[in-house]
C-alpha cells in the first residue's frame, strides 16, 4: 500500500459562542478600566471593546490559549494590557494627526503612578522600524521635560509621593500639595507636547 504523503490539516481551533459573549464582556470592561485615565474624546469605549475583539478574532489559537491558561481574573489582566496598548496608539495617532496633546490630570497622575518621567529606566528607549520613537517613550520624554520646568516645591512633592525613595529633605506631602503640583505638571506637558508636535510638523519624534 503507497505511503500517503499529504500532511493532514490541524483541527480548527473551536471556540464557543458563550466564549466570545465572555470576552465581549471583559473586552469592554477593559476598555472602560483604561479610558477611565485619559481625558474624553480620545476613543469610544466601544470603540476600543471592538479594536480588542478584533485582536482576539485575528488569532483564534491564541485566543484559545488565553482561555484555557487563565482565569477570569487573568483575562482581565491580559485584555487590560491590550487596551492600554491600543488607547496608546490611537493617542500617537491623534498627536500625529491634530497636532495637539491629549494629557489630563487624570492621565498625568497614572504615569506617575507608573514611575514614568521619574523612576530612571521605567521606560526604556526605542524605536520602531519607521524611526520613530514609541509612545511609551514619547510620553516619558514629555513628562521629564515637563518635570525640569515645574517649580521646585511641585517636583519635590511629586518626588516624594511618587520617587522611588522618600526625599530626605521634603516630608510627607500633603493631598492638596499633590494635586497642585500634577495640575502644574499637566499645564507644563501639554504646552511643551503642543510645541514639540508644533516645531516636528506634526510628526512623531524625529
Amino acid at each position: 500500500m503507497p505511503n500517503d504523503t499529504t500532511t493532514a490539516e490541524p483541527p480548527a481551533v473551536q471556540i464557543t459562542d458563550e466564549e466570545w459573549a465572555r470576552l465581549r464582556d471583559i473586552a469592554f470592561a477593559a476598555a472602560r478600566y483604561e479610558l477611565s485615565t485619559w481625558p474624553s474624546g480620545l476613543i469610544e469605549a466601544d470603540d476600543l471593546a471592538q479594536d480588542l475583539m478584533v485582536d482576539l478574532v485575528r488569532s483564534p489559537a491564541s485566543t484559545r490559549g488565553l482561555l484555557d491558561e487563565y482565569t477570569a481574573g487573568g483575562l482581565r489582566t491580559t485584555l487590560r494590557r491590550k487596551a492600554f496598548r491600543l488607547a496608546h496608539a490611537a493617542a500617537e495617532s491623534r498627536r500625529r494627526c491634530h497636532g495637539t496633546e491629549v494629557y489630563s490630570t487624570v492621565r498625568v497622575r497614572a504615569l506617575l503612578e507608573d514611575g514614568i518621567g521619574i523612576i530612571p529606566g521605567a521606560v526604556e528607549e526605542s524605536r520602531d522600524p519607521d524611526g520613530s520613537y514609541t509612545v511609551g517613550f514619547a510620553e516619558a520624554a514629555d513628562l521629564t521635560a515637563a518635570l525640569d520646568l515645574v517649580a521646585d516645591r511641585h517636583r519635590e512633592a511629586l518626588m516624594a509621593k511618587f520617587g522611588p525613595q522618600l526625599s530626605n529633605t521634603y516630608g510627607k506631602p500633603s493631598s492638596t500639595q499633590v494635586t497642585r503640583a500634577i495640575q502644574a505638571l499637566t499645564y507644563l506637558v501639554n504646552n511643551l507636547a503642543e510645541e514639540s508636535s508644533r516645531l516636528r510638523g506634526n510628526t512623531t519624534r524625529p
